[in-house]
């Protein structure tokens, strides 16, 4: 693996590490890894921030206070940046007791604003439309609790967050190009709500 500074913790990042990332940092990407797709019933098992030039890949087993982490995500001035955010915050916000979390950013919600639904919006074809680069997915499915990651699940972890912040500036500038930015914003801005009403077990609250 040929990365830039990479930390596995335990639980939560440090409050060293924490200022760090509030000191140096306008936007960070994050993504997280699951036992499974309902947050009430499948359980966090990995989260993974890009900030700057480091990687924080936070590993969780029952203990689920990570005080410094949801600081973070509740920080009013830093960008989170995510691929397909409607999972990811729904996840965070139950395991770690958020009931917000701030300036949330999908990069996924952008490229449907762009492109349409039926165009593919995966990560790994963003990744390659824009910066020709091709990602492995197969450890997607990986054993994220298992007690030691392999070296091909910590690639995998940090290649899901490395692109995220850089995908995004080159769709803003698509979207505010379009006039599309402020609908973007708009669907952003209600996610944390959705997730906080979704896992309160209704799926659709628009629903007649």
């Amino acid at each position: 693996m040929n990365f830039d500074k990479y930390n596995i913790l335990d639980g939560d990042i440090s409050t060293n590490d924490l200022q760090w990332i509030l000191e140096n940092s306008k936007y960070i990407a994050v993504d997280t890894e699951t036992t499974g797709l309902d947050p009430q019933k499948s359980k966090l098992s990995l989260v993974q921030i890009a900030a700057s030039n480091r990687y924080f890949l936070i590993r969780f087993h029952d203990n689920y206070s990570a005080k410094n982490l949801v600081e973070l995500l509740n920080n009013e001035v830093i960008y989170k940046i995510f691929h397909h955010a409607t999972f990811d915050v729904k996840f965070l916000m139950n395991y770690l007791g958020c009931k917000e979390i701030k300036n949330v950013v999908c990069t996924k919600i952008a490229a449907k604003l762009l492109f349409g639904p039926e165009t593919k919006t995966s990560l790994k074809n963003l990744i390659h439309d824009y910066f020709h680069v091709s990602i492995d997915k197969r450890q997607q499915l990986s054993d994220w609790t298992r007690e030691q990651l392999s070296d091909e699940q910590i690639e995998y972890a940090i290649n899901d967050v490395r692109y995220l912040v850089d995908l995004w500036l080159r769709l803003e500038s698509e979207l505010k190009e379009k006039g599309l930015l402020k609908y973007a914003r708009n669907c952003f801005f209600f996610l944390p709500t959705q997730a906080f009403i979704e896992n309160q077990g209704i799926p659709n609250i628009f629903q007649y």
